[in-house]
C-alpha cells in the first residue's frame, strides 16, 4: 500500500465521499469485518490489522519480561553455543533439552558440580526457553534472595507476603546454592521457601558447586552438600538431577 493511498484512507475519516473509495467492497474471511477498496485495490481488514498489532505488542512485552530476568551476561545465550566435548556432557545436555521440550509445571531441575562447567549458562538457556513458552520466571541467587529476606525481617514486614511474591511466579531459579555461609537462619529460610515451592507445585531450578550426597549424612548438623540447604527428599522426588563432572571451561582458557 503506497503512501498516497494511506493518506487518502486517512482523509476518508473526515466524512467526505471519494469516488475512488468503495467502503463495503467485501468481507474479511477472518473476522467478517468490512473491507474497503481504494482505486480498485482491496485494503487489509482494519480490525484484523489492529488485532495483529496487539499480538505483536503482547509478544514483545512477554519477550521483554523474560529477557529481563536472565542474567545480563547471558542475554544472547543459545543452546548451540554450549560445547559438547565429552559423552557425559552430551548426555547431560540431551536430558536438559528433553526437560525443557517436555516441560511440566512442578518439575524441578538441579545442576551441581565443578565451577566453570556451564551450569549458569545452561540455566539461562532453560529460563529463556521457558519464558518463550509463556511461563513466569523469578531468577535470583542465594545471596540476593537471602539479603532481601533479611531486609524484610529488619523492616518488620510480612515474611508470608515476601514468600507469596516469589510464589506468584511459575518458575523459581536460585543460583549459587552454597555460596552463602550456612547458618541456622539461612537453613531455616531456604528450607521454608523450598517447602512453599513444593507445596504450591511450582518449578524450582537450582545450581550449586557443592556435591549432592545420597541419603542421610552421618552427622546432619555438619552436612556440607546441597542437602544442607535444600531438603534432600524433595530434590529426589521432584528433580531431574544433572551432575556437571567434567573439566572447567575456565581452566582450559
Amino acid at each position: 500500500m503506497g503512501p498516497n493511498i494511506n493518506k487518502e484512507i486517512d482523509n476518508i475519516s473526515t466524512g467526505i465521499n471519494f469516488p475512488f473509495v468503495k467502503r463495503n467492497a467485501g468481507k474479511c474471511t477472518e473476522c467478517g469485518g468490512e473491507i474497503m477498496e481504494v482505486r480498485g485495490e482491496l485494503q487489509p481488514c482494519g480490525e484484523c490489522e489492529k488485532k495483529e498489532e496487539m499480538k505483536k505488542e503482547i509478544a514483545q512485552a512477554k519477550k521483554s519480561a523474560y529477557m529481563n530476568v536472565l542474567d545480563k551476561k547471558y542475554y544472547d545465550c543459545q543452546w548451540e553455543q554450549y560445547k559438547l566435548d565429552t559423552k557425559r556432557q552430551e548426555n547431560a545436555f540431551n536430558k536438559i533439552r528433553f526437560f525443557v521440550d517436555n516441560f511440566k509445571l512442578g518439575k524441578w531441575l538441579v545442576f551441581y558440580g565443578t565451577q566453570g562447567t556451564g551450569k549458569t549458562f545452561l540455566k539461562n538457556c532453560v529460563l529463556k526457553e521457558l519464558g518463550k513458552k509463556g511461563f513466569d520466571i523469578y531468577n535470583t541467587t542465594t545471596k540476593t534472595v537471602y539479603n532481601e529476606y533479611l531486609d524484610t525481617v529488619n523492616k518488620k514486614e510480612s515474611i508470608i507476603e515476601f514468600n507469596k511474591n516469589i510464589l506468584k511466579h511459575d518458575v523459581i531459579a536460585i543460583d549459587e546454592i552454597g555460596r552463602v555461609t550456612l547458618t541456622e537462619s539461612v537453613k531455616n529460610f531456604l528450607f521454608g521457601l523450598v517447602d512453599d515451592i513444593y507445596l504450591n507445585n511450582k518449578t524450582l531450578i537450582i545450581t550449586s558447586n557443592l556435591e549432592l550426597q545420597e541419603g542421610e549424612a552421618e552427622n546432619e548438623e555438619k552436612r556440607k552438600d546441597i542437602a544442607a540447604f535444600v531438603d534432600f527428599e524433595r530434590i529426589v522426588e521432584k528433580s531431574l538431577i544433572v551432575p556437571f563432572t567434567w573439566e572447567s571451561y575456565r581452566l582450559k582458557k
